[in-house]
């Protein structure tokens, strides 16, 4: 059976534009994701419009809108936190920073997806979930886990845009969770998988023996 050529065509075009092949990367160390990454920051919670050390809902700052997903017992439960708390797994805070009341869970949603997305963590001794999501849904999900009385780093690069970052803790109750410096970027961009480059120049061989055949 002979397939028209403009099926020929627009299987291959369908293919080698398809999605889902995305690949992420997970960092630990801004210097390392430094690297391979040309980030901005764009967040770091110190602007003067911020409410600060008060239970807040909903806010966007920056191009990134902060949602609670959970605010159980506390709503709203948001809070941005003044520098010199020392209920966070550090000894003490020397910066503002986005936690909760409760256990904090929040979204960041980007108003332009992105590619990179890096900030710093605050944990409490029990293992944080980082989920990145895009137009499609669930991207991957990473655990953060690292000395509690140290500020740690979450660095992310994905081949798929990134339209929000969901951040999950527990024992918030206890001791406070949260994150600061937000870094994003727009370097990398989808690639073409070489499964399809390889079949896209089957086909167009393809046509080509077909056409010298007729």
């Amino acid at each position: 059976m002979r397939l028209p050529t403009q099926i020929l065509l627009s299987l291959m075009l369908t293919i080698t534009s398809a999605s889902g092949f995305g690949a992420t990367v997970f960092y630990d160390n801004l210097a390392e994701f430094d690297t391979v990454t040309s980030t901005e920051l764009v967040e770091d919670f110190e602007g003067d419009s911020l409410t600060r050390d008060r239970r807040i809902g909903a806010f966007t700052s920056n191009g990134i809108t902060f949602t609670p997903t959970n605010s159980a017992p506390f709503s709203p439960n948001l809070v941005v936190t003044s520098p010199g708390y020392t209920n966070f797994g550090v000894a003490l805070t020397d910066s503002s920073l986005l936690s909760a009341s409760g256990d904090e869970n929040f979204s960041l949603t980007f108003s332009d997806a992105v590619f990179e997305v890096g900030f710093d963590s605050y944990v409490n001794g029990r293992a944080a979930t980082v989920s990145i999501f895009g137009e499609n849904g669930l991207i991957d999900t990473f655990s953060v886990e690292h000395n509690r009385s140290e500020v740690g780093f979450v660095g992310i690069t994905s081949t798929d845009a990134i339209t929000s970052v969901l951040w999950q803790s527990v024992g918030g109750r206890t001791i406070n969770t949260g994150i600061d410096n937000i870094r994003l970027g727009n370097v990398a961009a989808t690639p073409i998988p070489a499964a399809a480059w390889l079949f896209g120049s089957f086909l167009m061989g393809f046509l080509g023996l077909r056409k010298k055949a007729n």
